[in-house]
């Protein structure tokens, strides 16, 4: 499960490595700039604070560094399968 404040972090260290020119083409030079994107992709993926939507994920597969986001009904089973993309 992603939290707001997990996925407001995901998008900020995205931005924090994105190159120069993407930040320069982007116009996210200025810190208010970044916050604000931030605020407006976490507020378009997760919904309203008031009805806030869970993003699931699969715990992360492997081990050490060669972990990466695990797949459902592969690394452990959909805890929903009904909502599962069709």
């Amino acid at each position: 499960m992603v939290t707001r404040a997990e996925l407001a972090t995901t998008i900020r260290v995205a931005i924090a490595v994105a190159p120069p020119y993407v930040k320069k083409t982007l116009e996210l030079q200025h810190a208010s700039a970044r916050e604000m994107l931030v605020d407006d992709l976490v507020s378009r993926i997760m919904g309203s604070p008031e009805s806030e939507t869970v993003i699931l994920q699969p715990d992360l597969a492997g081990f050490g560094t060669g972990s990466k986001p695990g797949v459902w009904d592969v690394d452990e089973p959909h805890p929903h399968p009904e909502l599962r993309k069709r």
